[in-house]
């Protein structure tokens, strides 16, 4: 029994990590399926019962598109940490993957309570990983994500800063061969151009483009990753041509962001973004060719992005001041349309929506060691 209960592990650890690499869903299943045996072969008391929680824990997150899967991810690895007292050997993975699975649900619904215990766990289990640690790389990003998170949240420039230290630290730990090495790059891309849109730093965004295009160029056409890499590029370039004004850059902006957004089907939790950050551009691109197609999409795009966006969270306030300044424009273009004695054109079915708004940055769940 015990070797069947290494081989499902090694079996379900494989699959997880074969779904993260090229994406593919009967991977990720049978993953689920397989922690879900290994789980009930290990009953209250087992040893190794831990182990089996942070593991389905892991699957179940990786697949959190249904909320349920969220909800049970985090049962699961509150679980594995209890069983996991101060020190235990694994308890800094344990804190560190309620910490995310934490963050990820606050980055969905925007509850600040989630956000706060995600920042405390990850400093706890960043004091248990030393200079030296082979896990300490991935402990300064996660930490420097959810401290990014509550900047954005509250407006506290000091966590920016404490961000891109961290993410900075991070990537000097993940040298161009180290596994990490992509991730580290977009995370401290995605904090230095939120940095340019607070402080107005152009270095910050130029560094941030260089970056991002860098951890683009890591990531091959199958990685699941690649759309956030996409959307963040696109994003930090947009923001260029809002300082440049060069149609290059704009017209950039839209094939990454378009790519992004065909990455992102109903159902995944990214999407809202992707739309909202693509409707921006659009609009952009119309007020600059008066292309009305452009607007006609913008204003389709934001409506969807916002009608997946639950009020209260973070981002809904910034997706209608963009919707708002969409509909502005829509609305000057009907008036010079009767000014010039044209019949008024129709407009959209939907209620239109908003602007640019970031992906969350990217750092991936530690797997439990046997």
């Amino acid at each position: 029994m015990q070797d069947a209960g290494v081989f499902k592990k090694v079996t379900e650890l494989e699959n997880i990590h074969s779904y993260e690499r090229i994406g593919d869903v009967e991977d990720l299943e049978q993953a689920i399926q397989l922690c879900t045996e290994s789980l009930e072969l290990r009953p209250t008391g087992h040893p190794n019962r831990d182990v089996s929680l942070s593991n389905l824990a892991i699957a179940r997150l990786t697949r959190y598109e249904r909320i349920g899967d969220l909800e049970k991810a985090i049962q699961l690895y509150t679980e594995s940490l209890e069983l996991r007292p101060t020190g235990h050997p694994n308890r800094d993975a344990s804190l560190s993957n309620l910490a995310i699975a934490r963050l990820t649900r606050y980055e969905r619904i925007g509850d600040l309570e989630d956000l706060e215990a995600a920042i405390q766990l990850l400093t706890e289990s960043l004091e248990l990983r030393p200079t030296g640690h082979p896990n300490r790389a991935s402990s300064l990003a996660k930490l420097g994500r959810a401290r990014y998170s509550r900047s954005k949240c509250i407006g506290n420039l000091e966590d920016l800063e404490k961000a891109v230290q961290l993410h900075t630290e991070s990537l000097e730990l993940c040298p161009a061969r180290h596994a990490h090495h992509k991730t580290s790059l977009a995370c401290l891309g995605h904090s230095l151009h939120y940095r340019y849109k607070c402080v107005g730093r152009q270095d910050d965004l130029e560094t941030a483009i260089r970056l991002q295009a860098e951890a683009l160029e890591y990531c091959p056409p199958y990685d699941p990753s690649r759309s956030y890499h996409l959307n963040d590029l696109g994003d930090s370039i947009h923001t260029q041509y809002s300082r440049t004004g060069h149609p290059d850059d704009l017209e950039r902006a839209i094939q990454l962001l378009t790519v992004a957004l065909d990455l992102r089907p109903r159902g995944s939790p990214e999407r809202r973004k992707s739309l909202n950050n693509l409707a921006g551009s659009l609009r952009n691109r119309y007020m600059s060719l008066v292309e009305r197609d452009d607007l006609d999409r913008a204003v389709q795009l934001h409506a969807e992005a916002l009608e997946l966006c639950p009020r209260g969270h973070p981002d809904w306030e910034q997706f209608q001041k963009n919707q708002a300044a969409t509909l502005k424009v829509l609305s000057e273009a009907h008036a010079q349309l009767e000014l010039e004695g044209e019949t008024s054109p129709r407009t959209q079915d939907s209620e239109p929506e908003p602007d640019l708004t970031e992906d969350s940055e990217l750092v991936a769940d530690e797997n439990s060691q046997a």
